[in-house]
């Protein structure tokens, strides 16, 4: 599992791209000699990819599984049991990418059921996650868009990076929700704590029990139908306060409380 994010330079940019434009060129070849194309892969966009790729696990595992298309065998048709026709390369990728989503999935499911802190807390996503597992081991039984909606979610939940990607858009969201909390005093101070953490899975851990910290990002992402209520941050400066300092930072202006 990746735990850092990847710093990108020049030979990491190349690398991508020939690997990538290697792999397009192969799918072009064979959809000219082919008559019937349509179990070959699709064509792989570079900025799509590059834009996906979080850490150098992941980099490195994008550009081994493009290069591994390369071999004849990898490109010969095979059949699923439910008839669905695809590459012997993409079906191994599949199946790869099934066994770590299903690994990840587990791993939450069990993070969750020891660490709730009342009963009944992370049912529901215990059960999203049950459904998703059964989904995925069903995929030799679906056909068509059936088959490619849960391809595609396979291959998304099965990257190397999965955990860091999300954290990392977990923490681009949070500075986005609190930028509507500028007029607050003691909002730089906050801010400045926040990124002293990089890491994005060390800054998801690190606010994840800071209720009102949580419950201006469940507003931010619209789980009240998109109407602007901040929870239990019911616009005061005391709340606010109090949100900061249970991040350990000891503030220079007192708390309104106490003045």
């Amino acid at each position: 599992m990746a735990k850092n994010l990847i710093r990108w330079n020049r030979s990491d940019y190349a690398r991508l791209r020939g690997a990538v434009s290697s792999f397009n060129k192969q799918i072009n070849k064979l959809k000219e000699i082919e008559k019937e194309s349509e179990y070959l892969p699709d064509i792989k966009k570079y900025s799509d990819l590059k834009e996906r790729i979080v850490s150098r696990q992941e980099l490195n595992r994008v550009i081994k599984s493009l290069k591994d298309f390369g071999s004849e065998r990898s490109q010969e048709k095979i059949t699923t049991p439910s008839g669905v026709e695809i590459t012997r390369w993409e079906n191994k990728e599949i199946n790869k990418a099934r066994r770590r989503a299903i690994r990840q999935l587990e791993l939450e499911r069990f993070t969750i059921d020891t660490g709730r802190k009342s009963i009944g807390m992370g049912d529901e996503r215990i059960k999203e996650i049950d459904r998703t597992i059964e989904s995925f081991n069903k995929l030799e039984t679906k056909i068509g868009q059936a088959f490619e909606r849960t391809k595609e979610s396979i291959l998304i939940e099965g990257t190397t990076d999965r955990e860091l990607y999300k954290a990392k858009i977990f923490q681009e969201n949070v500075f986005k929700a609190l930028e509507d909390l500028k007029h607050y005093d003691n909002y730089d101070v906050l801010i400045k704590e926040l990124k002293k953490t990089k890491n994005p899975i060390a800054f998801y851990n690190k606010i994840k029990d800071n209720d009102i910290l949580m419950d201006i990002f469940k507003w931010y992402k619209g789980e009240d139908g998109g109407i602007s209520i901040y929870g239990a941050f019911d616009s005061v400066q005391e709340a606010f306060n109090s949100m900061v300092e249970r991040l350990g930072v000891e503030l220079e202006i007192p708390n309104i409380a106490e003045s």
